[in-house]
């Protein structure tokens, strides 16, 4: 029977790949954007086909497979497929109506329960669309993106869903595998770009943005050094907890390869948050977890006498992080920024100027300092995520979206849980960690966003199979019910 389910799930995701090339091919074909009729026609004929492919298919490897794939979100376009008909997007669409509809695979597992953190997280959605309303945003695609995929509408219903698929260990190995080779990927995009090895990255964009004047900075396929650096740190840590469970001598070594790989990509990102972050979540995870608290000492000697390899071993890499550590620009840069974002949030308190509004409003907040010079103008967006969301939602709107984080992270580290569920409970407090500090620098893409609310959805779902009442129900051999207790029948 199982080998049956794994080729019929080979099966659909080789048609939904199928189908992603054919997206690909009337999308170029076609000019989708200038034509809305076809544009809609396209992307809900493919949204459908998509849905019919994975209705029988493991929910928890469709999700992994989105969220993994979210790592080129905001740059298809440069593979040559446009957003609208990205294969996250639809598998992430496809995966979330297949849990609402009950499809086949979860129909035994117990519904979706909303709790108070919830209803804090609709509130906070709801003030953020009120606000793009009043300030004439929403009907703007950006502007809308940064509502539905990185605010929170999408994180918060992968939040709200996904706990109720992560309670058996086949779930979460599903997506182990899939954050481990994503994190094999990055890691290797990272020591590629680190040693100036453009030309053999893919996507060939990635190679194209560093030759012509991106920087040495890994920024990976989002482009952007501080995403890449969440991505490799999340991919490190879910490397981390494969490589304890791992059943095979191959794959424990394959993956505490990727944990090493991840942090040198980390260190190559020359990122000094994601430096300081990833040191704060890492100490974090290693003094939480018990099995390493005693290990404590002798890790961290690892981490710095790995860092201190790949100081002598990447050409460049000193000089580059002696360089970026010196660059006074960005502090600048980033120091007027926050001056306007403080000035908006004084200036308008409760609401603030409107939801995605900060670029159009700065230039009338904009001070001369006393003591470091007038930068960042133009169309240069707020970097610390707290002060955007103070200067575009009011302190309400960003009281509203720290109170749901913090209930989130809160809820799904403490509480009962059975004992198979305490690394994801460090690993969501080590990236929740890792996660606070970079957000006073920069708002990441949306891979690392997601990747902080399905650790959170699997801790959550470790509150849900503590208590008898959500154990899931499965069929025995003469079609009964039966009890299931991490996913074997009892």
């Amino acid at each position: 029977m199982r080998m049956r389910l794994a080729r019929l799930n080979a099966l659909r995701l080789l048609g939904l790949a199928l189908l992603a090339l054919l997206a690909v091919g009337l999308a170029r074909q076609f000019p989708v954007y200038g034509q809305p009729v076809l544009a809609l026609g396209v992307v809900l004929l493919v949204l459908g086909a998509s849905a019919a492919l994975v209705w029988h298919a493991d929910a928890a490897l469709t999700l992994s497979l989105a969220v993994g794939l979210s790592i080129f979100s905001s740059n298809w376009q440069l593979i040559g497929l446009p957003g609208p008909l990205s294969p996250d997007r639809l598998l992430l669409v496809a995966t979330i109506g297949m849990i609402i509809a009950r499809a086949p695979q979860i129909r035994d597992r117990p519904p979706f329960r909303v709790e108070f953190v919830h209803w804090v997280l609709v509130i906070a959605l709801a003030w953020a669309f009120c606000s793009a309303l009043v300030a004439g945003t929403l009907h703007q695609r950006d502007a809308l993106f940064l509502l539905l995929q990185r605010f929170g509408a999408l994180p918060y219903l992968i939040f709200l869903l996904v706990p109720t698929i992560f309670q058996a260990e086949r779930q979460r190995r599903s997506l182990v595998r899939v954050m481990t080779v994503t994190g094999f990927y990055l890691g290797v995009i990272a020591l590629l770009q680190g040693v100036g090895a453009n030309g053999a990255v893919w996507p060939r964009y990635i190679g194209q943005f560093a030759s012509n004047g991106g920087g040495a900075r890994a920024g990976g396929p989002f482009l952007d050094a501080v995403s890449n650096g969440a991505a490799l740190f999340a991919c490190g840590l879910v490397a981390f907890i494969g490589a304890r469970g791992a059943a095979s001598r191959a794959w424990r070594r394959f993956s505490y390869g990727v944990v090493v790989l991840d942090l040198v990509g980390c260190l190559l990102t020359l990122e000094r948050s994601v430096w300081i972050a990833a040191s704060a979540g890492a100490l974090v995870a290693i003094v939480a977890d018990r099995a390493t608290r005693r290990f404590a000492v002798p890790l961290v000697l690892a981490v710095v006498v790995s860092i201190g390899l790949a100081f002598l071993v990447v050409p460049g890499l000193s000089a580059h992080a002696s360089k970026r550590s010196q660059d006074k620009s960005t502090v600048w840069d980033r120091k007027n920024l926050l001056r306007e974002g403080f000035g908006m949030i004084e200036a308008h308190p409760i609401a603030g100027v409107g939801w995605d509004r900060f670029v159009n409003e700065k230039g009338s907040y904009a001070r001369q300092s006393a003591t470091y010079p007038l930068t960042a103008g133009g169309k240069y967006i707020l970097h610390n995520a707290f002060v955007s969301f103070g200067a575009e939602l009011g302190l309400v709107g960003l009281s509203l979206w720290l109170l749901g984080a913090v209930l989130a992270v809160g809820g799904g580290v403490t509480g009962r849980a059975p004992p198979e569920f305490a690394p994801w409970r460090v690993a969501l407090l080590s990236y929740a960690v890792f996660f606070a500090i970079i957000a006073n620098f920069v708002y990441p893409q949306v891979f690392p966003i997601l990747m902080l609310w399905v650790l959170a959805a699997v801790a959550w779902a470790g509150r849900l199979a503590s208590s008898a009442a959500a154990l899931p129900a499965v069929s025995g051999p003469g079609g009964q019910s039966m009890l299931a207790v991490d996913g074997r029948a009892i």
